[in-house]
């Protein structure tokens, strides 16, 4: 425990130290905003938040997804950030869905937060899954844990923002399987899928639709934005 704290404080001290060597910006604005928060307190404020969307997972189950904002300007600009390799793009996002989400009156139970996977091609080009790291820093200020590599991508897809609508759910359709250990992990958990985009739906769908095999509680999907 004495070690945990001292880490602690380390840690506050080098965030302070960090915002006062190159201060944090609120990402729509630029004014000046702390090392926890992407935007300032005027800027949160005026974020459209989109309603819920239900994606029908099959006849009988459905998600209920909830956005931070919509795929626009500055959340826009932080997700395409993952394919310059920007890890602080990750951090901003969390940051702006800790803000606009509130995960403790949404989410109950014994929950879990599942990141998207990524195809271990892209991740060896890319050097991380933005959807991991997105989990990570949500984590800390919500307290809940992440379960990684619990479902993996066994089939490269092309970007969903790069297929037609109507052909989604094709490009995405048996590109996801449930690793070894991933039915004792997950059964009877509110299960939180997380990603950084949802255009139609259909990854979060198709993720959903093996962690049911899993009997969890509940399915519920959280992303930083989502096409209008």
């Amino acid at each position: 425990m004495r070690v945990r704290n001292i880490l602690e404080f380390a840690q506050r001290g080098l965030e302070h130290l960090l915002q006062i060597i190159f201060p944090f910006e609120c990402i729509s604005c630029g004014i000046g905003c702390d090392f926890n928060v992407a935007m300032c307190g005027v800027c949160a404020n005026e974020l459209r938040v989109p309603p819920s969307l239900e994606i029908e997972v099959t006849k009988k189950v459905s998600v209920k997804v909830h956005a931070a904002g919509f795929y626009e300007g500055p959340l826009r600009e932080l997700v395409l950030k993952k394919h310059y390799k920007d890890l602080s793009a990750s951090r901003l996002l969390a940051n702006v869905m800790f803000q606009k989400i509130d995960f403790e009156k949404l989410f109950g139970g014994d929950i879990v937060l599942v990141p998207v996977p990524l195809h271990w091609t892209r991740w060896a080009s890319r050097g991380f899954n933005q959807a991991t790291m997105m989990a990570k820093f949500l984590s800390k200020p919500t307290g809940i844990p992440v379960a990684k590599r619990l479902v993996r991508r066994v089939r490269k897809t092309a970007f969903q923002t790069d297929v037609p609508g109507d052909e989604r759910g094709k490009n995405v359709s048996g590109a996801f399987e449930l690793k070894p250990g991933a039915r004792e992990k997950l059964a009877g958990k509110h299960v939180v899928i997380l990603d950084d985009l949802c255009t139609t739906g259909s990854t979060l769908k198709f993720v959903a639709r093996e962690i049911l095999r899993c009997h969890p509680e509940k399915i519920s999907a959280v992303v930083a934005c989502r096409a209008s």
